[in-house]
């Protein structure tokens, strides 16, 4: 049995008596996630005993090297942990207080337990493809409907952290504190440069001086400080908000659900810090020619429903010119955003890190594809026509 099953089953006996599954056995299901997750290794987790139902259950094992933690203080499943047991009991008291509609709701993933042991971080969810759900394949670009959602779903995460602040501001402030992301240091220059050297490379021809010039300019330690403190109002965000940390399901009327999870790096940021990496993360040179101007709306409409639903004014919180100019000061972060990201989102499955083998900062200098190549070049012709670069 390896170290991560052993760790695994620990956290699990303690769950079966938790749920008072006398004489319980475990069985445990390595879960390729297809290159798609790089900071864990996963298991589907079957929970028996003698006259219950199975429990059926997905786990998180840490994998993170002590180099990489080292350099950004990752709370690996700290934050997770903090956002089921605290943050999201709250915001399921403003769903019933304020009558918020089932289709409005946080569909969400029960939290059974976990571990924060240092190098020993487990966490344990309900498991959510017997009801359904499966994950959104990396290697596409979204449609409207697919995109529409996600976004209604984002902007009602941060409408929601508003009321929480304003409900009870002592208790927010002391759980924010806990919610820390240091900015990247010294050690990230060679990364940096690594990249650079990538989007260099891949770049057309005909646009690869401008590029270069860009890059060697705005691709620093600064960038991240531009990215992660923005100048105005704060709310609770995501902080890895993607395609890949979303489930989704076709109901039997048709409609679109979608479940958000992974919640690792929830923080207090800018709601367009989400909405970017959303935004390059997910899409395409074609879908931005056709909905750049309505995704951003579309926030920001659902947004102030939402905050309008709970009693606030969206105006006296954060108004729509404060957004819009938070959209037009933060942009520009987003070809350097797809540069540092991208070569991970589309990496071909056999040349992805292996979380088995423990995840470093090395490990994201792998070989790029061609998938990168063109939703990279998109992003330049993008940059170009914005007047960016």
């Amino acid at each position: 049995m390896s170290d991560a099953e052993t760790k695994l089953r620990e956290v699990i006996q303690k769950i079966a008596q938790e749920q008072d599954y006398a004489n319980s056995k475990i069985a445990l299901k390595p879960l390729s996630s297809g290159g798609a997750n790089y900071t864990s290794q996963l298991f589907t987790v079957t929970l028996s005993a003698p006259g219950k139902d199975d429990i059926k259950l997905f786990a998180k094992i840490a994998t993170l090297g002590e180099k990489i933690r080292a350099m950004s203080a990752i709370q690996v499943f700290e934050t997770e942990i903090i956002f089921y047991t605290k943050i999201l009991p709250k915001y399921r008291e403003f769903e019933e207080v304020h009558n918020i509609p089932e289709e409005d709701k946080f569909v969400l993933p029960k939290y059974f337990g976990g571990s924060t042991a240092y190098m020993d971080e487990v966490l344990v969810l309900e498991e959510l493809s017997g009801k359904g759900y499966q994950a959104f394949d990396r290697l596409k670009c979204f449609d409207w409907e697919y995109a529409s959602k996600s976004v209604a779903a984002l902007a009602r995460l941060h409408a929601f952290s508003v009321a929480y602040e304003r409900d009870d501001p002592e208790t927010y402030s002391e759980m924010v504190k806990k919610l820390k992301f240091t900015i990247p240091t010294d050690e990230m220059k060679n990364f940096l440069k690594n990249r650079i050297e990538t989007g260099v490379k891949a770049t057309e021809e005909v646009n690869r001086a401008r590029v270069e010039k860009y890059l060697k300019d705005e691709l620093t330690e600064q960038t991240f400080l531009k990215y992660f403190n923005p100048k105005r109002r704060l709310f609770l965000t995501h902080g890895d908000f993607r395609p890949s940390n979303i489930l989704h399901k076709k109901c039997e009327d048709g409609k679109l659900e979608l479940v958000l999870v992974d919640y690792q790096m929830i923080q207090r940021g800018n709601p367009v810090c989400d909405l970017l990496f959303f935004l390059i993360s997910g899409s395409d040179e074609d879908f931005r020619a056709n909905h750049l101007h309505q995704y951003f709306n579309h926030y920001y409409e659902t947004f102030s429903k939402t905050l309008q639903r709970l009693g606030i004014d969206p105006e006296e919180v954060y108004t729509e010119m404060d957004y819009r100019s938070d959209v037009k000061e933060m942009l520009p972060c987003g070809l350097s955003l797809g540069l540092m990201t991208l070569p991970v989102i589309t990496v071909d499955p056999e040349n992805a890190p292996k979380p088995e083998d423990g995840v470093d900062l090395d490990s994201f200098n792998m070989e790029v594809s061609d998938l990168f190549r063109e939703r990279f070049n998109g992003l330049v012709r993008d940059y170009i026509k914005f007047g960016i670069i």
